[in-house]
Order: structure tokens, then C-alpha cells, then sequence
């Protein structure tokens, strides 16, 4: 017959103090664990668990080794027995943690071969540090510009033949007055081939007369201006000048005051040099991935060109001659 929860009887509360009387009769009956470790104020006391007992042992020195050496070549048994030097050993450890990039090349590869080391077999890295010359290339200091900008601004003015380049790089002390007058003079110059006014200071006004220089000399074929204070904006036309004439060749302008010119400038710059057939170097820093590679295969086909025209030049004097 199935048990059916209505069948219970509610139970009465004499049963459960019955129950009570009991249990606490029979645990009079019942003898106390008895204390090994006699009680004394101020201890404290607790079951230690097996962690804690293993890690007693340890501080006082008498824990086994938790770790299994299998030794199955006569090498690894004499590496146990203690035939290799402690540098090997140590130089081993440090392999395996990654601590010898602390350590000096030449001591630990020398370590590693076993070789002698200050007089001594093996290596325990307790050497005493020494120093060693970097050798590495001395930069002397430049000399001073010592270029008389009066007289190339009179010998560009008379279109002097001799002159073909003017170099005013680090001459911060020239006056814009006076470069002023030396791109108004470089117009009238029809043998001027070179001009670099590297860290001179130099501004939009100066670069807005080089753009007209740029424009319409046919002999200029190398410009430097760098580290100087000229705009992004005046940089992509000074690149858009050298489509007047295309004859320049060498065009650098990097370092100046503003070093990201801009992707919308970026852009310009590189459209004008797949314009350009002449140049050949250009120091300009972009930023975009893809105006470098349209750079860099504007320059590339501009090389090639030449390559070619020169090979047909040499066979047709070849064919002449």
C-alpha cells in the first residue's frame, strides 16, 4: 500500500524532549578524548594538516627530494657525480631559465666550450666585472661654413659659368635680406646646378621664391633644404615646382618643423612625383604605406628610364662612330 502523506500523524513535542533526555544520559556515559598535551594558557592550539607539517620539514632542512632523476648515459652519471664544473652546471640552469642574456657574450659562450677563463677552468659567474672601449665611429665636428654669400649672390647676378653651386648649410647667422637676394640672383643664373640651405632657418617666404627658382631654371638640378621651418602645405609645392622644367634630380626636405605633413599632403606629394621623369632621389618622410610605394615606384621607373636612354645613347655613338 503506498505511503500517503496524509496518513501522518502530527508528532508532539514530548516526543522530541524524550528524545533530548536521551541523548544527553548517554553521553554522561561516554569517556572524554583523552589530552596528550596538557593545557597551558596562551597557546594556541590546532590540527596541522599535512601541508603544514611538509613545509615545517622543509625549514629544518629534512625534506626529500619530491623530484625523480632518471641518470641512464654515463654522461648524465658523471654530471651526477660531480665530474663537471659548477660553471657548466650553472651555465646550464641559466639556458633553461632565460638568465643568461644577463651575462656577458664572450664569458658565456667561452663558459659553454669549457675553455679557461682568468687563469681558471670552468665558470662561476664570480669574475670581476671589467670594462671594454666601445668601438664604435667618432663624429668629428663639421667645420664653419665659410661661404661669402655676397660674392656668390654678385657671381650668380653676372651668371658667372664657374659657379655652379652654392652652399649656405648651418649659416643661421645669414640675414633673409640676403637669401632673399640670393634666389632673386639664382634666376638670372643659367649654369647654377646645386643649392643647399640645410638648417638655415629658413621659412614659407624663402621657399616661395624657390618655387619660382624651381619653376623656371632648367639648370638646377639638386635642392637641399632641409631641417627647416617650412609648412607641409609649401613643401608639396615645392614637389609640384620641379614639374616646371623637370630637370632636378636630387630634391630633399625632410627634418623641418612640422614632421607629419598629412595624408591630403601626402597624397599631393606623391601624384606629383609619378608626374615627375626626372627625379631620381627624393627626401621626403611619409607616413602612408601606400604614398611610399607610389614614391618609391615613381623613382624606381625614373631609374629605369635612364638606364635605358643611356644604353641607347652608347649604342648610337657605338653605331656613329
Amino acid at each position: 500500500m503506498p505511503f500517503e502523506a496524509s496518513s501522518l500523524k502530527a508528532k508532539s513535542s514530548t516526543s522530541f524532549d524524550q528524545l533530548m533526555q536521551f541523548l544527553e544520559k548517554e553521553s554522561t556515559k561516554v569517556e572524554d578524548k583523552k589530552n596528550v598535551v596538557p593545557f597551558s594558557g596562551g597557546n594556541k592550539r590546532k590540527q596541522t594538516s599535512a601541508l603544514e607539517e611538509n613545509s615545517t620539514r622543509i625549514r629544518n632542512g629534512h625534506m626529500e627530494m619530491p623530484i625523480e632523476l632518471s641518470l641512464d648515459s654515463d654522461e648524465e652519471l658523471n654530471c651526477s657525480s660531480g665530474d663537471v664544473s659548477n660553471g657548466r652546471i650553472i651555465v646550464d640552469l641559466a639556458d633553461l631559465i632565460g638568465s643568461h642574456r644577463f651575462s656577458v657574450q664572450d664569458t658565456l659562450n667561452d663558459s659553454m666550450r669549457n675553455m679557461t677563463i682568468f687563469g681558471r677552468i670552468g665558470l662561476d659567474f664570480s669574475d670581476v666585472a671589467t670594462s671594454a672601449p666601445i668601438e664604435g665611429k667618432v663624429f668629428t665636428h663639421e667645420p664653419e661654413n665659410r661661404t661669402d654669400v655676397e660674392d656668390c649672390i654678385r657671381r650668380l647676378r653676372s651668371d658667372d659659368e664657374h659657379l655652379t653651386e652654392v652652399n649656405l648649410n648651418n649659416m643661421k647667422r645669414v640675414s633673409k635680406e640676403r637669401i632673399h637676394a640670393l634666389m632673386k640672383a639664382a634666376q638670372k643664373s643659367t649654369h647654377i646646378e646645386k643649392i643647399s640651405l640645410a638648417n638655415t632657418a629658413i621659412g614659407d617666404q624663402e621657399a616661395q621664391l624657390l618655387v619660382h627658382l624651381l619653376e623656371h631654371s632648367k639648370s638646377l638640378s639638386a635642392i637641399n633644404v632641409e631641417s627647416n621651418f617650412i609648412s607641409p602645405k609649401m613643401v608639396v609645392r615645392l614637389v609640384k615646382s620641379l614639374l616646371g622644367t623637370q630637370s632636378v634630380v636630387e630634391f630633399k626636405t625632410e627634418n623641418q618643423k612640422q614632421s607629419v605633413l598629412g595624408f591630403k599632403c601626402e597624397e599631393d606629394v606623391s601624384r606629383s612625383v609619378e608626374s615627375n621623369f626626372s627625379l631620381l632621389r627624393i627626401g621626403i618622410p611619409l607616413q602612408s604605406v601606400h604614398c611610399r610605394n607610389r614614391v618609391a615606384n615613381a623613382i624606381s621607373r625614373n631609374f629605369e628610364a635612364g638606364w635605358f636612354e643611356l644604353i641607347f645613347h652608347t649604342k648610337l655613338k657605338r653605331k656613329n662612330d
